[in-house]
């Protein structure tokens, strides 16, 4: 220690030391602060829902002459297991037919969209098949057509008026049909909106092979499909 060192005394001690404290303080206050800025995160939410429901779709068939309003009023005949569909009016009976070569035969079919369908559809036909107890005499030899813009009386009464939607020979495999290019038709998801047609069959053979041949049956399948958008 010199004449020109000054003199610390204890009270300047003191004092330097809480100058320093309170700089540590600061400093740490600061830092403090600054942490608290860089963790903080606003943040938000916003939901939104939406309620769905599914449309119903179905094709129903009346096979009798009698206009039918309630769905229960109507089968579905959509079972292709054992006896497929229901037993057409042909000749206004419920038994098989007993066909001439060259006669033909009819029978009324009146198709709709359930009441329960809430979309609009197409429908074609989409088979004329021989069914499981066929005659293997018969293959290729009987004709089918189906005829637009006729009435079930008409079809009744073997004199049905009209124009030809679908014409073929019925086949002995797979469902499918020889005018497959005929337009589909239009129905309606009103249920008051009908569209009936009539079903001919004819045999086409004059020979020996066709003769006694017993309860071949045949199928027509007709397949809807709801419109999209």
């Amino acid at each position: 220690m010199t004449a020109n060192d000054p003199i610390v005394t204890d009270v300047q001690r003191q004092q330097d030391r809480k100058r320093k404290r309170k700089a540590i303080l600061a400093g740490g206050v600061v830092l403090g602060l600054g942490a608290a800025i860089t963790l903080a995160a606003w943040s938000d939410d916003v939901f939104a829902n939406g309620i769905f429901n599914t449309g119903s779709f179905e094709l129903q068939g009346n096979l009798t002459t009698t206009a039918v309003e309630s769905a229960e009023d109507v089968p579905q005949y959509e079972n292709y297991d054992d006896t497929p569909g229901g037993t057409l009016r042909f000749d206004q009976v419920l038994t098989a037919v007993t066909l001439q070569p060259g006669e033909e035969v009819f029978a009324p079919i009146t198709l709709r969209l359930s009441p329960e369908t809430t979309v609009d559809g197409t429908f074609v036909l989409s088979g004329v098949t021989f069914g499981t107890t066929a005659d293997p005499d018969l293959a290729d030899k009987l004709d089918y057509r189906v005829i637009t813009n006729s009435t079930a009386a008409q079809c009744d009464a073997q004199t049905p008026a009209g124009s030809d939607w679908y014409t073929g020979t019925v086949a002995d495999d797979a469902p499918g049909v020889s005018n497959s290019g005929a337009s589909a038709r239009p129905l309606t998801a009103a249920a008051a909106t009908q569209d009936q047609l009539c079903l001919g069959i004819t045999l086409n053979d004059n020979s020996e092979d066709v003769q006694g041949a017993t309860d071949t049956q045949v199928i027509w399948q007709f397949t809807a499909t709801a419109n999209t958008p």
